[in-house]
């Protein structure tokens, strides 16, 4: 998948610019880095993020919700 013109591309490069395999942020952080606000099922539902295929479709800029 390519992930250039991605809405999601900003916060892709912020987490790699980090070098860390783990990174705490605030919804307000990360909605601060792309410039709008998160999916609903994303700030309302923590195991949301559990799902690798959810981080996925974030990077690749998919659809959710």
């Amino acid at each position: 998948m390519h992930t250039r013109g991605s809405k999601y591309e900003p916060l892709k490069k912020f987490l790699k610019s980090e070098g860390s395999n783990r990174i705490a942020m605030t919804f307000l952080e990360v909605e601060e880095i792309l410039g709008f606000q998160l999916l609903v099922s994303a700030s309302k539902n923590m195991a949301w993020w559990d799902d690798p295929l959810n981080t996925l479709r974030l990077i690749h800029g998919h659809k959710q919700d």
